[in-house]
């Protein structure tokens, strides 16, 4: 049979750790800044809904002292 479009379900890398913290949308922001200030990755991939949150939260956490980089659909 054809495929639908949709993608199979796969595993991340093994190099790649997951992790969902269930939390009300006005403490989001507050909770990343307290993960990033206790983890030691060399990197963090972190999800928006929209381009303008994207520049948001990239804009808050330069703010803070972080290393950032925004990746979305508005850019080349």
């Amino acid at each position: 049979q054809g495929r639908s479009g949709i993608a199979a379900i796969s595993a991340a890398a093994t190099t790649v750790s997951q992790t969902i913290y269930p939390v009300p949308m006005h403490r989001k922001t507050a909770l990343l800044e307290h993960l990033l200030e206790q983890m030691e990755r060399p990197s963090v991939l972190v999800f928006t809904r929209t381009k303008q949150g994207a520049r948001r939260l990239a804009q808050r956490l330069y703010d803070a002292g972080h290393e950032v980089g925004e990746l979305h659909s508005g850019r080349t």
